[in-house]
């Protein structure tokens, strides 16, 4: 497939420790990121991306290795249009790939606004091009906060056609239709959500979902 431009999870609970002020210390950086991902909810455009310092490489030029690392690199960096460029879905219609443009677009602010990071350690399928399996050790503010080292890290099932990220998520997930899904430590972020719960005054008015986490 060839990507247009359109117009405009979960991990396994792993062993930590970290004190109570470090939890208390990323707060206030998961809030600047949940307040920057409902800002811009309406919005067609990510506000402050990072401009490019260098002319992209052609998806067509590269591997599809080099792509796989390319996508990632924008995305974990905040280039939200880069990174639209280089995720896609496969036989999708117009407004289903809208949907999934403006997915990464909020992913890309969302893992910025946190110091998001993911590591790639990728194997080609034997006899199937573009088909890769992937570890990804996740890390961002709070992980660094509480010291927690995610190691292999989550299994991804990452897909590439025509220099187009089509898959990038957990195979069982993948026949449900979503396409596309990324490392957040859950288990951490229910921990800060406890804490602020508890913690913080008047927070039980911020709360309107019950399910939230």
């Amino acid at each position: 497939m060839t990507k247009t431009q359109q117009t405009p999870t979960n991990t396994q609970p792993g062993r930590y420790r970290g004190p109570a002020w470090a939890v208390a210390a990323f707060a206030a950086v998961l809030a600047v990121g949940a307040l920057y991902l409902v800002l811009s909810g309406d919005s067609d455009e990510v506000a402050d991306t990072p401009p490019t310092t260098a002319l992209a490489p052609d998806a067509e030029t590269m591997t599809d290795l080099e792509v796989i690392q390319a996508g990632v690199e924008a995305l974990y960096s905040g280039d939200a249009e880069r990174a639209v460029e280089l995720f896609g879905i496969e036989d999708g219609d117009d407004e289903a790939q809208a949907r999934d443009d403006d997915l990464i677009r909020r992913e890309a602010a969302y893992q910025a606004a946190i110091g998001g990071r993911l590591t790639l350690n990728c194997t080609e399928e034997v006899n199937t091009d573009g088909m890769f399996t992937c570890n990804v050790p996740y890390h961002n503010a709070l992980t660094d906060a509480v010291r927690y080292e995610d190691s292999p890290g989550d299994f991804r099932h990452v897909v590439v056609q025509d220099g187009v990220i089509t898959q990038f998520g957990l195979p069982g997930h993948l026949v449900q239709g979503v396409a596309h899904e990324f490392p957040e430590h859950n288990f951490l972020l229910r921990t800060v959500v406890s804490f602020l719960r508890e913690e913080v005054d008047s927070s039980e008015g911020c709360w309107d979902d019950p399910t939230t986490f």
